[in-house]
């Protein structure tokens, strides 16, 4: 754990190279976790060395201790499905009883459009809202499309 330097705000940082950095830092609540390209760990831990000691795999190239990429996308509370909400209109995607999945923006169904999965159904959603809102997000389509 060497290679770990405190800043000036008491996170603690390791550079792995010039656009890679690895951080773990102090939560409102005291507890410690860390953050690597925008993923944050699945848990929290007592001491920064045991957060640090916890990313260290990443060297390695194992990331299973990461949460995956916040996209923005909500799980509904209330049911099976997600939403989100750009510019003040909401996209959600839900499952249907035939086990595909359809999208609505705004309450209006995508019509014809049947997904085979909740990610197809938010990358079509997100294109939607992009063309009506007139800009583009990566965080709003999943790396598959």
């Amino acid at each position: 754990m060497d290679e770990w330097r405190e800043n000036d705000n008491g996170n603690y940082m390791y550079v792995i190279s010039t656009d890679e950095v690895m951080t773990v830092f102090r939560r409102r609540d005291g507890d410690w976790a860390g953050a690597f390209q925008d993923r944050f760990t699945k848990g929290t831990f007592n001491t920064a060395e045991e957060a640090m000691q916890a990313m260290e795999p990443i060297l390695e190239g194992d990331t299973s201790m990461l949460k995956p990429a916040n996209t923005g996308w909500v799980a509904n509370k209330k049911g099976a499905g997600f939403h989100i909400r750009i510019a003040g209109q909401i996209a959600t995607v839900k499952p249907a009883r035939s086990g595909s999945w359809y999208a609505t923006v705004d309450g209006e169904i995508l019509k014809g459009q049947w997904f085979d999965s909740a990610q197809e159904a938010m990358g079509a959603a997100a294109r939607h809202l992009q063309g009506s809102i007139g800009f583009r997000s990566s965080a709003l389509i999943s790396e598959s499309d």
